[in-house]
């Protein structure tokens, strides 16, 4: 009995316009495992199958993108499968774990020929108190949820969260020196990991990539 690593493998073996002919000839079952599963890890082959999953796959071979029990879908996914017009499904990308704040301020941002936020997304954001998902809220083109995400993504003192790289960097200076005088760790730890964790803040790769050159 082929796993579906197994038949994942088979098609990173194949040409992209192969790999694309046997996932469409799979039993729905089988492809939906491989697609959650096994998904092919070769970037032409990968990126072909998905398009063709994003194009002409059922609802159901799109969520199986999404993962199974403990879903680790990429970036490029995720991306293709928020501009499937599926409001179920594009709610369930923006609340996917492994979605970026790029992509979920995408997601809100509106304009020409952009999908609308699905009315359940909506819903899920107006009621939430969650910075990682309302923070790419801020800028939503939706006035009602930008204004709730600003009432609820606040920094130090109720103030709007730093953006500067140096703001961002003199904050987290603050914060260490609040913290108690047996706290296990030093000032560019700290930094490093806020940097690594957060991307809610725009200058986050700024900071990322000038940690060596600030650290004190």
């Amino acid at each position: 009995m082929h796993t579906a690593a197994d038949l994942g493998a088979l098609l990173d073996h194949l040409g992209a316009v192969d790999a694309v002919a046997l996932s469409a000839r799979l039993p729905a079952g089988v492809r939906r495992d491989v697609l959650a599963e096994g998904l092919p890890v070769g970037p032409e082959v990968r990126r072909a199958v998905v398009e063709w999953v994003v194009a002409h796959g059922a609802g159901e071979d799109r969520r199986a993108l999404l993962g199974g029990p403990e879903p680790e879908a990429e970036a490029d996914v995720l991306a293709a499968l928020a501009d499937v017009a599926d409001p179920g499904l594009r709610t369930a990308v923006y609340l996917h774990p492994d979605a970026s704040a790029t992509l979920r301020r995408q997601m809100l941002a509106g304009g020409p020929g952009a999908l609308p936020v699905p009315d359940e997304l909506r819903t899920v954001l107006l009621g939430a108190r969650s910075r990682q998902l309302l923070g790419p809220a801020c800028g939503a083109a939706d006035p009602e949820l930008a204004a709730h995400a600003a009432r609820v993504v606040r920094g130090p003192r109720r103030q709007p969260p730093p953006q500067a790289p140096d703001e961002v960097y003199a904050w987290l200076r603050g914060l260490f020196a609040a913290m108690p005088a047996d706290f296990p760790g030093t000032f560019p730890e700290l930094l490093a990991t806020a940097a690594a964790a957060t991307d809610t803040w725009p200058s986050t790769p700024t900071i990322r990539a000038g940690v060596p050159a600030w650290i004190p």
